[in-house]
C-alpha cells in the first residue's frame, strides 16, 4: 500500500476551507493539523474536519513544520509571510504548496526556490487558471499558428491570475512601459501598461481593481483579448469562456473543431482538486509540478517590472537584476 502524504495547512482563514476539502477528499493525503496565529482560529477549523483540536491546532509555523507527523504543507497564510513559511518548511524537509502571490517580492521568490533546491522538496504555487481545458486549448491554438502573427494582446483586469496568464500564454517580456491613473493609492487606481514581449507581440493592460470590484464594470468582462492575423479571441477568466471571431466562417468553425479535440479528459477543469492531484504527483514521483517556484515567480517580476515603470516614469527592461531596488522592494505587488 502507498503510504498517505500527510498534510498540515498553515493559514485557517476563508482559502484554506478549499484546501482542507480537497487534501481530505483524496485516498492518497492525510490531513493532520491546522496552524494560525489565531488560536480559536486554528481550533474551530481543525474540530470542522473531524481533528482533534488539542493535538491539530497550532500557533507557530516554525513547530508546525517540524513535526514528524506532517510531510507537506499548504500555505494559505497571507503573501507577506509566503517566504518564511516556505523557507522554514523546505529547511525541516517538508514539501510545500504555496498560494498566489507567491511572495512580495523577487527576492523572497528567489529565497523560497533556493531553500526548496538546497533541501530537495517540492515548491509549487497555486494557479489555477492554467489547469483549465480553455486556457491550455488556447496556449496549444496560440503556439500551433493557427491565429496567424499574433499582433496585439490585452488584458482587462487586475488580479494575480490574469498577470500570470498573460506571462503563461505569450511568453518572455522584454520591456514595459506604465502609467497611474489616480490619487497615489496603488490599491484603488488605475494601472495602464504596454508590453514588448521577446516573440514581437505588444500587449497591453487595463487594470483596476475598481473594474473588478465595483459598478458599472462586470466580472464576466475580466479577461484578455488575442487579436491575430485570422483570428481574434477573447478570454473571460472568471466565466470561463471564449468569444470567437474570424473572417473566414469556415477557418472559423475548423479551428474550434480542432480544438475540442485537445485536453478531453474530466479533470482539465482548473479546480484546486487539479493543483494538489499534480502537487501529490510530484511529491510521489520526484518530478517537477506544473507551476514550479520558477514558474510562480515569473508573474510577480511582470508586476515589478509595471510597478517599476509607473512609479519611475521610465521603461522597464527585464529581468529585473538583483541590484535593482525594485527586486527587493517592488511597492506594494497586486495581493489578490
Amino acid at each position: 500500500m502507498t503510504k498517505k502524504i500527510k498534510v498540515g495547512i498553515v493559514g485557517a482563514g476563508n482559502r484554506s476551507q478549499q484546501h482542507a476539502e480537497v487534501f481530505q477528499s483524496l485516498e492518497g493525503t492525510e490531513l493532520v493539523a491546522f496552524c494560525d496565529v489565531l488560536s480559536q482560529r486554528a481550533e474551530e477549523k481543525a474540530e470542522a474536519f473531524g481533528l482533534n483540536a488539542a493535538t491539530a491546532a497550532e500557533t507557530d509555523f516554525r513547530h508546525l513544520v517540524r513535526r514528524d507527523d506532517i510531510d507537506a504543507v499548504s500555505i494559505c497564510a497571507s503573501s507577506n509571510v509566503h517566504a518564511e513559511i516556505t523557507i522554514a518548511a523546505a529547511q525541516a524537509g517538508k514539501h510545500i504548496l504555496v498560494e498566489k502571490p507567491m511572495a512580495q517580492s523577487l527576492a523572497q521568490c528567489d529565497e523560497m526556490i533556493e531553500a526548496a533546491a538546497a533541501n530537495d522538496v517540492v515548491l509549487a504555487v497555486v494557479f489555477q487558471n492554467r489547469f483549465h481545458r480553455d486556457n491550455l486549448r488556447i496556449k496549444s491554438l496560440i503556439e500551433s499558428g493557427r491565429m496567424g502573427q499574433i499582433m496585439i494582446a490585452r488584458e482587462f483586469g487586475w488580479t494575480i491570475h490574469s498577470f500570470d496568464l498573460f506571462r503563461w500564454l505569450f511568453g518572455p517580456v522584454s520591456r514595459v512601459s506604465a502609467e497611474w491613473a489616480g490619487d497615489g493609492q496603488i490599491y484603488r487606481d488605475a494601472l495602464f501598461s504596454m508590453l514588448r514581449f521577446e516573440s514581437g507581440i505588444i500587449g497591453y493592460t487595463q487594470s483596476s481593481p475598481r473594474q473588478v470590484f465595483d459598478p458599472p464594470c462586470s466580472e464576466t468582462d475580466h479577461g484578455i483579448m488575442v487579436v491575430g492575423e485570422k483570428l481574434y479571441l477573447f478570454i473571460k477568466l472568471w466565466g470561463h469562456e471564449i468569444i470567437f471571431e474570424g473572417k473566414d466562417e469556415d477557418y472559423l468553425a475548423e479551428t474550434k473543431e480542432w480544438m475540442e479535440t485537445l485536453y478531453t479528459e474530466p479533470d482539465y477543469n482548473g479546480s484546486l482538486t487539479n493543483i494538489v492531484e499534480d502537487f501529490l504527483n510530484a511529491v510521489s514521483n520526484g518530478t517537477n509540478p506544473r507551476v514550479t517556484g520558477e514558474e510562480g515567480r515569473q508573474s510577480i517580476e511582470l508586476t515589478t517590472g509595471m510597478h517599476k515603470a509607473a512609479l519611475t516614469h521610465q521603461t522597464a527592461s527585464f529581468p529585473i537584476e538583483k541590484t535593482d531596488p525594485f527586486y527587493a522592494d517592488p511597492k506594494q505587488l497586486v495581493q489578490w
